[in-house]
C-alpha cells in the first residue's frame, strides 16, 4: 500500500508512520518540523520512507508530493497550540481550514482511494462528563 501521511514527524503521526512502515507500505512522509524540528521521531525508519520538508499551508509544497496512485492520505498536519489560537486565530484557520483544504486538493491530485483526517481534543474542546 502506498500512503502520504501529514504532520508524519510529530508525536502521533511518527507512530503511524513506524507502524505503516513495519507492516511493509510505502509511505510518504510530509512535515514542516515546526513542532519537532527535526526528524528525530522518525529517524529509525528515515531509510524507509521519502520525505517532504513542507507546509500544509503552502499549495507549491504539497506539489513536491510524487503523483502516483496512493491508497490513503492520512492528514494530522495542524496547528494545536489551544493559548495561541486565542490570540492568533489566524494560524489556526491557515494551518487548519486552509492547510486541510490544500491537502485535500493534494490528495485528488494524486489520486487517493481514501481520505483519513484525525482531530484531536482541541477540535471538540471542553466535553461535559
Amino acid at each position: 500500500m502506498r500512503v502520504v501521511v501529514t504532520g508524519g514527524a510529530g508525536f502521533i503521526g511518527s507512530n503511524l508512520v513506524r507502524a505503516l512502515v513495519t507492516q511493509g507500505h510505502r509511505v510518504v512522509v510530509v512535515d514542516n518540523l515546526a513542532a519537532t524540528c527535526s526528524l528525530r521521531l522518525i529517524e529509525d525508519v528515515a531509510a524507509a520512507i521519502e520525505f517532504v520538508h513542507g507546509d500544509i499551508r503552502l499549495p507549491e509544497d504539497l506539489a513536491r508530493v510524487p503523483d502516483a496512485p496512493f491508497d490513503r492520505v492520512y492528514h494530522l498536519a495542524a496547528s494545536f497550540a489551544n493559548e495561541l489560537s486565542v490570540e492568533f486565530p489566524e494560524i489556526d484557520a491557515h494551518s487548519n481550514a486552509e492547510g486541510t483544504s490544500n491537502v485535500l486538493a493534494m490528495a485528488r491530485r494524486v489520486g487517493c482511494g481514501l481520505f483519513v483526517y484525525a482531530g484531536s481534543s482541541s477540535s471538540y474542546g471542553d466535553v461535559p462528563a
